[in-house]
């Protein structure tokens, strides 16, 4: 279902994407031609889309809707150059790929003659289904797309300047771990508060918490809260980082039980930090 407004920006007007008749509205009238039956097994989606997570589940279900109620609305599409007779989908995919599970040879669509890369992002931005990651990608690349700055970006899209920020910072964490926590949909706000964890120790913690599934927004931000609240003296002696490591192994445990040594698939890489994992913490025992 596609976000509605009553006011998304010049932006949003200039590129007549506020049309509240439509689910997917496009890019002026003057910029796209008649609808047409266009073969599927023809049409390819654009290796540059934002959106990259397409859930099974999704797209079994939109196609029993299509094939009980009809393709309510075509796909945008655009001639690929490249290949004659070929299309590449502008926005639409989902559907393209529940047509595609129907087995039907042809889907409604438009051909779309203007700026192809910036109605993909503002229709991937409309869409209410975005993970948290998605949305904060689909804000950066517009950004980058138009040259905005963060204001003006916030401008345009009738968003708050503080929102964008919010969102923009999550992209501060390791592309390795946004890709996991894409895939598991963690939420935008549990991602800002490990985002604004400075102690990379404890970031990394509650990254490893976080896709264990065992972090929400309230732990993670009052782990920060705590954090801020310990005295600023240093810590004599050993113990208070001895304590430290107990309670990050504590946390490590947990996510090691989660594992199922039957479906556990390593990397050779990760199976050498194991054993150096181990040899640590067997040197420890052996010297207690």
């Amino acid at each position: 279902m596609a976000r509605t407004s009553n006011n998304r920006g010049k932006f949003l007007q200039t590129q007549g994407l506020n049309a509240p008749s439509s689910q997917v509205p496009f890019l002026r009238e003057s910029k796209f031609k008649h609808t047409f039956e266009a073969e599927v097994e023809k049409i390819f989606p654009d290796p540059h889309q934002s959106r990259k997570i397409f859930l099974e589940e999704d797209i079994v279900n939109l196609s029993n809707s299509i094939n009980e109620r009809g393709l309510l609305q075509p796909i945008l599409v655009r001639s690929d150059h490249a290949h004659s007779g070929q299309w590449i989908i502008v926005a639409g995919e989902r559907r393209w790929r529940a047509i595609k599970h129907l087995g039907w040879s042809h889907i409604a669509a438009i051909e779309y003659e203007g700026d192809h890369a910036t109605a993909n992002l503002v229709e991937n931005l409309l869409r209410s289904d975005l993970t948290a990651v998605e949305e904060a990608q689909g804000l950066r690349n517009l950004m980058t797309h138009k040259g905005w700055s963060q204001s003006e970006l916030a401008r345009q899209l009738s968003l708050s300047q503080p929102r964008v920020n919010r969102f923009l910072r999550i992209l501060d964490l390791p592309e390795s771990f946004l890709k996991l926590a894409q895939e598991k949909n963690i939420p935008a706000n549990t991602l800002l508060a490990i985002a604004r964890e400075n102690d990379e120790n404890k970031r990394q913690i509650l990254m490893d918490t976080a896709l264990a599934g065992e972090l929400t927004v309230a732990e993670a931000l009052s782990s920060r809260q705590r954090k801020n609240s310990l005295p600023k003296e240093p810590i004599s002696g050993s113990s208070g980082i001895n304590e430290k490591a107990i309670k990050t192994t504590q946390i490590f445990l947990k996510t090691l039980h989660k594992l199922e040594p039957s479906k556990a698939s390593l990397s050779q890489d990760q199976k050498d930090i194991l054993r150096r994992a181990r040899s640590a913490i067997d040197q420890l025992l052996s010297e207690s």
